[in-house]
């Protein structure tokens, strides 16, 4: 009989370096599909929502409450963003349309929102500096902040978990000055008259009042800001200052307006900046496209954004309406918070909504 011959596979031998290669590249893999569909987490580098986000605050935000958005500008190298070891790590050769997948929830008043700075027309949209803010006012909703205080609809409205704070004008005396002097981070002149501003939550300045040696606590009004130029829409007819606003109608889909001297003062740079229709005024004739027109339709959703620190924040009261295209996520919880002394334990994982 004769004996089969079994051929001997050879085996070989895997290379450790191409594995570990794959497996970490995988990773990179579920964690990009991971930041850009799902979560992602943020670092707060400014004070405009104090003292409800502070910053060095890490913050989650939330994509799939109001749906992942797709890359506008899809050649891009992954987790880098406007710059990378100082160059443009984007191309402008391809940029896709704006599109969102659907989410499981919608904007609502009073949630947190993570966006891209819509006055950045300079880099595509999701290439633009990412904000954090409140939206306070919904599409087709009306919005007048009178003496500081906010209303939408014609009602006053507060958020729950906002800590909201003002610039108070604070003036204490010549003992309790060369106490604090040096061992608080108030930067004082040298020529000290005894008076200085502060950022501070209503309730810290009351609480500041029956201190000891504090002569006065005063919030600041709206007489120190009379410049109108710095408020949005820029125009010397309507005498709006950020403690003094409005009314103003948000714009919203589908909603048509009738275009005069104030709608074009209003809307015409949101017309033609987020949607990309030409509008002229000529011997108070309007044009949109070329075309005269005595109405326009608006063809997509915006929202009006505040900053909880409200005497020290850029937000829509100076650059106007932000565009549903620049949400990015929502946020409701802080992960961690770091400051000058390491982690700040007290802040880990805490609600932003309570």
């Amino acid at each position: 009989m004769k004996k089969k011959k079994h051929k001997q596979r050879k085996k070989h031998k895997s290379n450790p370096t191409l594995q570990w290669g794959r497996a970490f590249l995988l990773a990179l893999l579920i964690l990009w599909i991971f930041k850009s569909g799902f979560f992602d987490l943020y670092l707060v580098s400014s004070r405009s929502m104090s003292a409800t986000i502070q910053k060095g605050d890490f913050i989650i935000g939330n994509k799939l409450a109001v749906g992942p958005r797709l890359p506008i500008t899809p050649l891009s190298i992954p987790f880098t963003h406007q710059k990378w070891l100082g160059f443009q790590p984007y191309s402008k050769i391809v940029q896709l349309p704006y599109w969102r997948i659907p989410g499981y929830d919608t904007v609502s008043r009073g949630d947190i929102l993570i966006f891209n700075y819509p006055n950045e027309s300079h880099y595509p949209i999701d290439q633009r500096t990412f904000f954090i803010k409140r939206c306070v006012a919904l599409p087709g909703d009306e919005l007048t902040i009178k003496e500081k205080k906010l209303f939408v609809n014609g009602e006053k409205t507060e958020f729950e978990g906002a800590e909201l704070q003002f610039e108070y004008s604070i003036e204490i005396d010549h003992d309790l000055f060369e106490q604090i002097e040096g061992h608080s981070n108030i930067n004082f002149p040298e020529k000290f008259d005894g008076k200085f501003s502060l950022n501070i939550t209503e309730q810290q300045a009351e609480k500041l009042k029956s201190q000891k040696g504090v002569k006065s606590v005063r919030k600041t009004g709206s007489d120190r800001y009379q410049n109108t130029g710095l408020t949005f829409p820029s125009s010397p007819d309507l005498q709006w200052t950020k403690d003094n606003f409005g009314p103003l109608k948000i714009p919203a889909e589908n909603r048509k307006v009738k275009l005069d001297q104030r709608t074009f003062e209003l809307y015409s740079s949101t017309i033609r900046d987020h949607e990309n229709h030409d509008i002229e005024r000529i011997d108070d004739q309007y044009y949109i496209d070329g075309k005269e027109r005595e109405y326009y339709t608006f063809e997509h959703n915006y929202y009006f954004i505040l900053g909880d620190n409200r005497d020290n924040s850029s937000d829509s009261r100076y650059w106007g309406f932000l565009p549903e295209s620049h949400i990015v996520a929502i946020t409701s919880r802080i992960l961690f918070s770091v400051n000058e002394e390491g982690v700040n334990w007290q802040r880990t994982l805490k609600s932003l909504t309570k």
